[in-house]
């Protein structure tokens, strides 16, 4: 217990010597290279829509298993198809608002 203690205490005291002797770091830029807001939401959109691309085919394939496997029921067709018909939707209005930024930046230029 006493080497704990020991072994503590001099820690504490030689730290902070030794942190001062560093030399100051500089932050980076959290936002990365992207000075303005238009550039981060570009970004934004762009990382978006790489990631919805892979989630859209994985979910339209998902709608069509459930219609294949539906049986003959109404209802797990409907699903089916209200899922893929969700997906294009969604993945569209990824696109569209891409566009409206863009149409934004045009007309503040």
């Amino acid at each position: 217990m006493k080497t704990f203690i020991l072994l503590f205490a001099s820690a504490l005291i030689f730290t902070p010597l030794w942190a001062s002797a560093q030399e100051p770091q500089e932050l980076p830029n959290p936002l990365g290279s992207n000075q303005t807001v238009e550039s981060l939401v570009n970004e934004i959109l762009d990382w978006l829509i790489k990631v919805g691309a892979p989630v859209a085919t994985v979910m339209v394939i998902v709608g069509a298993f459930q219609m294949m496997f539906a049986g003959g029921s109404p209802e797990k067709f409907k699903t089916g198809t209200q899922t893929i018909l969700y997906t294009v939707i969604g993945y569209g209005i990824l696109w569209i608002s891409k566009g409206i930024v863009s149409i934004i930046e045009l007309l503040l230029e």
